[in-house]
């Protein structure tokens, strides 16, 4: 086994990168594993990168200690390399076992931050063209679900009483079964889900520890929402 440590250079702008490298062909046609490197090989290609052995050893200790010295923080600030952190703390450093569970790790954050780029695209595309998308979303999902329960489905996890909702004076504004109610909020304007908090506190009024989030919610301050059967 030889344990190296390389430089990598861009042969169209001249920048480099220091590496260290584990392997048996000491000739292989590894390049080096940075971020940045990764990006411009994608970029140019290649066959526009030259790889050059600095120092070879017989052992990890001395590869390690040699990166160590050579990638400082100077070396990183430079404007002509891709280095990104300090030396002797890449991914050759690790043992096997800890490696491959990094690897592993870090695998399954990129395709994390891959979902939610695409998740957030879509909903900025969603609410480009129609800023009521979701309330229009949640009230066909009442609808079907208000349908369901027509046709004898319960959901067991769903109460069955009715929800009365207060104004700030105390006054009985409107009564609805639990399935009705993202419709109802959607027809009247209202902020069904400090309602459905309301109801979850059975009857803390609307905005009492926070202040509205929209402008037109303001008028609902004092307002809360209980099922029928908490007022007892």
């Amino acid at each position: 086994m030889f344990y190296i440590v390389y430089k990598t250079t861009n042969l169209l702008n001249n920048k480099i990168y220091i590496g260290l490298h584990e392997t048996e062909d000491i000739n292989d046609s590894y390049l080096g594993s940075g971020i940045l490197l990764k990006k411009a090989i994608k970029k140019y290609g290649a066959s526009n990168f030259k790889k050059e052995i600095l120092f070879v050893y017989d052992n990890k200790t001395d590869m390690i200690n040699k990166e160590k010295e050579l990638v400082s923080e100077a070396f990183i600030a430079r404007r002509d390399t891709y280095n990104m952190s300090k030396g002797g703390f890449g991914m050759s450093t690790l043992p096997e076992d800890v490696k491959t569970k990094a690897i592993a790790k870090m695998k399954r954050t990129k395709q994390s931050q891959d979902l939610t780029v695409v998740s957030e695209k879509r909903i900025k595309n969603m609410l480009a063209e129609d800023p009521d998308c979701f309330s229009k979303i949640a009230a066909k999902s009442a609808t079907k679900q208000k349908d369901n329960y027509s046709k004898g489905y319960i959901n067991p996890k769903q109460r069955l009483d009715d929800v009365i909702i207060y104004n700030q004076y105390g006054e009985i504004i409107y009564k609805c079964k639990r399935i009705e109610l993202t419709t109802l909020c959607f027809e009247h304007g209202l902020p069904i889900r400090v309602l459905i908090k309301s109801m979850q506190n059975k009857g803390l009024p609307l905005y009492l520890t926070q202040a509205p989030r929209k402008e037109a919610y303001a008028k609902y301050t004092g307002w809360y929402a209980i099922y029928e059967n908490d007022l007892t």
